[in-house]
Order: structure tokens, then C-alpha cells, then sequence
């Protein structure tokens, strides 16, 4: 619901000034300590609707994740566009090993789920940190470019607010109409279904925006680059999409232990959800590049 496709704004920019950075990391600031506060005040009626009184503290805990995301310095933006990944990936490796390893040694010394909290919010606020070391850009609020990423972002927000809507929606009603150990049971699968999908599919076509960008403001995307990067995706796809429906039972073994494996079938058929989340990004991407952004 917060993002402003600030990244992609840059991406896809012909030119790129040091007040069109700054302005983009401005809007972003402003819309996601607006949408902390109105978080805050929410938590309660959250509480209420789910009838679970005991999600309030996490709730409360989970509410810097927005701040942390974006306080980041925005010069690492620039590396994005210019298709320089090295940085980006050396970060993303450090925050998630150093995430895993926290979250194992606090769920080793004090069972709770207050492992995976802080786990989160640690994920957010080491790539923030680490942002400000590889890249020499001094960020500073700047107000005369927010109108031109405003035009831009407000397609994506709404993107983003029909996407979380679709998403989200059947977490709620898991929540809302089934007991506390069905819903970690489904919430558990289906992160487990996504995760190739967001860590190893993500990942691969994130540079596929740049990528575009650079063809297009050359001249030289064609429907060839575009049908390359689909049939480069599903020779992926498909196989780990076909191992998670047919050895379900072993993966859930394996991972999760024998507790979890008489509802491994749920883990098979949620499987099938990496298909459009992969392809939908490359042609979210596509249409950010060529800028049919609405």
C-alpha cells in the first residue's frame, strides 16, 4: 500500500537530476509516516475485527517497518538503473543471513514468536544502515520534484492497494473465521509456496525494469526481449512449480517436520501460485518501462 514504485520512477526516467532522488526519497518519506500513523491508530480496531486482543503488541512492534524502509539512502537507486546489482545483492545477502541467524539463536534461548518479530524488523533496518555504505549520495528533503513522481506513483499506489487487497484478502477471512492453529497452519504454507517465488523469481526479473528502460530509451525494445524473458522464466517455473506439487509430503517433511505433513497437500495446490505472481511482475515491469504506467 506504500510503495511509490520510487525505484522504478528513477528507472525509467530519461534524464535523472540529484533533485528528482531527493524528491522521490521526500514523497516517499511523507506518504509512509502518514500511512505509520494511521497504522497506530488502527491497531485496536485490527484487534477488534480479528477478536485476538493478544495482536496488539506485535502489531505495535511491527509499526517501524514502514519508517525503516524508508530512510534508506535513495543513491542506491541510481544502481538499480544502471543495471549495477554487485552492492544491491552483497546487501541483500548480509541483512537476510544476519535476519536468520538472529532469528535462530532468540527462537533457540526463548521459544516465542517474538523471534520472527524482531526478525522482520531487523530485515528492514540493516539494508537502511548498509544503504548509506555503497553509495557517496547525501539525501535531503526536497519538495520541487514531488509532483513529477506524484503523477507517476498514484498508479502504482493504486496498483498496489488492488494487488494487497487480492493478496490479503483470504489471510483476513483465514484470520478472521478459523482457529489460531489453521490459521498459522495456511499462513505457514503459503508463505512457504511464495518464498522461491519472492527470494530466488523476484530477484531475476527485478532488473528486468532497467533492463527495458535502457532498450527503450535507445530504441531498441522489441516483443523478442520481452518473449525471451518469459521463456527464460518458466524454464524455471515450471520444474520447481511441478517438484512442489508432486514430492509435497517430503518437502513438508523435511522442512517443517512430521507435525505439519497432514496438511502438506495444502502446501501442493498453493504451489500453483508462483505462475502469475512471476509472470505478473515481468508484466508489471514491461509496462513501468514503456511508461503505461496507468
Amino acid at each position: 500500500l506504500s510503495d511509490l514504485g520510487a525505484k522504478q520512477y528513477i528507472s525509467q526516467l530519461e534524464e535523472v537530476t540529484e533533485n528528482a532522488i531527493n524528491g522521490a526519497w521526500t514523497l516517499n518519506i511523507l506518504i509512509k509516516f502518514s500511512l505509520t500513523g494511521v497504522y497506530l491508530l488502527s491497531v485496536p480496531y485490527i484487534a477488534v475485527f480479528l477478536e485476538k486482543p493478544e495482536v496488539i503488541p506485535p502489531l505495535y512492534a511491527l509499526s517501524v517497518v514502514l519508517p525503516l524502509s524508508c530512510c534508506g539512502n535513495p543513491g542506491v537507486w541510481l544502481h538499480s538503473r544502471n543495471l549495477n546489482y554487485k552492492p544491491l545483492f552483497r546487501i541483500e545477502v548480509i541483512s537476510k543471513a544476519l535476519s536468520f541467524l538472529f532469528i535462530v539463536t532468540y527462537a533457540y534461548f526463548n521459544p516465542s514468536y517474538w523471534a520472527m518479530i524482531f526478525g522482520v524488523i531487523l530485515s528492514y533496518a540493516l539494508p537502511m544502515l548498509l544503504s548509506y555504505t555503497i553509495t557517496k549520495h547525501k539525501p535531503k528533503l526536497c519538495f520541487t520534484e514531488i509532483r513529477g513522481q506524484s503523477g507517476f506513483s498514484q498508479w502504482i499506489i493504486l496498483n498496489g492497494f488492488v494487488g494487497f487487497a487480492k493478496a490479503q484478502t483470504d489471510a483476513l477471512l483465514v484470520s478472521k473465521f478459523f482457529a489460531l492453529e489453521l490459521v498459522g497452519v495456511y499462513g505457514m504454507f503459503k508463505n512457504l509456496t511464495i518464498m522461491p517465488a519472492n527470494q530466488i523469481f523476484s530477484p531475476l526479473t527485478e532488473p528486468l525494469i532497467a533492463a527495458f528502460s535502457t532498450l527503450k530509451r535507445n530504441g531498441n525494445l522489441t516483443p523478442y526481449h520481452i518473449n525471451l524473458s518469459t521463456y527464460v522464466s518458466m524454464l524455471l517455473l515450471v520444474p520447481t512449480c511441478a517438484l512442489m506439487r508432486n514430492f509435497h509430503f517430503d518437502i513438508v517433511y523435511v522442512l517443517l517436520g512430521s507435525k505439519w505433513t497432514e496438511h502438506s497437500q495444502v502446501f501442493a495446490n498453493l504451489a500453483l501460485l508462483m505462475v502469475p505472481l512471476v509472470h505478473g511482475r515481468i508484466v508489471t515491469q514491461l509496462l513501468i518501462a514503456i511508461g503505461y504506467v496507468k
